[in-house]
């Protein structure tokens, strides 16, 4: 006997950080992005494209990056461009910034209307894992 499971998910926004950017290649050339923070959001898909400051290497063969802000940075508070708060992306100068964040609607997602909010972040030792 099989159970049949049918659940429908609607992403209505996603939002993320991606900051610490290193580039490879095979001759074991590295290549940091230093302090840039690129906010990725669906909802606007020029977020996707970025012109990145490569000096050193004009083929790589690997990507490395986090996804969210470094604690350095989150204890700057409030920044411009990426980082400016009217992306809705920072909580208070506390909390500091949200690292990720997806919203939506899923039929197996008991909340009133279906509607789920995930909002990752903080950096305070004291709450981290």
């Amino acid at each position: 006997m099989f159970l049949i499971l049918t659940d429908s998910v609607q992403i209505d926004r996603l939002r993320f950080y991606l900051s610490v950017m290193s580039f490879s290649n095979a001759s074991n050339n590295q290549e940091k992005i230093e302090q840039q923070f690129f906010l990725i959001d669906l909802e606007y898909p020029t977020s996707l494209r970025r012109q990145l400051p490569l000096k050193k290497i004009s083929q790589w063969d690997s990507i490395h990056f986090i996804v969210g802000v470094d604690s350095a940075t989150q204890l700057k508070g409030a920044q411009g461009g990426d980082l400016d708060p009217m992306h809705g992306m920072y909580w208070s100068w506390r909390s500091g910034f949200i690292n990720f964040k997806c919203e939506g609607v899923s039929s197996s997602c008991p909340i009133r209307n279906n509607a789920f909010m995930f909002h990752i972040g903080w950096f305070q030792a004291v709450n981290s894992f």
